[in-house]
């Protein structure tokens, strides 16, 4: 089941400036529902970045395949929790940031927390 998070509407008036580039004539309502059931899963405002720059790069009408790659890649950017942190911009709390990779000090502090957690990933472990 899919969540849309960005309406029929909303797309197409996010996608309005790309209209100007030769192919958009050809488009109907069949293929505005093909891009609404590729793209709506996405956020608005992560729609609107993608669509701001490939109004500056693209000469024609991009295939819904080609905003899902920059849509993808944006999050790829984002890191592990992008979910997290475009769900957090689209609520309109501030970013919470990329996550935080664990220092040795916060291992340590675990390790020492959590004994038999030594064992865990132990080559020997298996044998215990």
């Amino acid at each position: 089941m899919t969540i849309y998070r960005t309406s029929k509407e909303q797309l197409a008036q996010i996608l309005a400036p790309l209209t100007v580039l030769p192919g958009a004539d050809r488009m109907e309502a069949g293929h505005w529902t093909a891009y609404h059931a590729v793209l709506g899963e996405y956020f608005p405002h992560e729609l609107r970045a993608v669509a701001k720059r490939l109004f500056c790069t693209c000469e024609f009408w991009p295939q819904p395949k080609r905003i899902l790659e920059a849509l993808k890649r944006n999050r790829q950017v984002l890191g592990s929790n992008a979910l997290d942190r475009v769900k957090a911009v689209a609520a309109g709390l501030p970013d919470p940031g990329p996550l935080a990779e664990l220092t040795e000090a916060d291992r340590a502090a675990m390790l020492e927390a959590f004994p038999e957690a030594k064992q865990i990933g132990h080559a020997k472990s298996s044998e215990s």
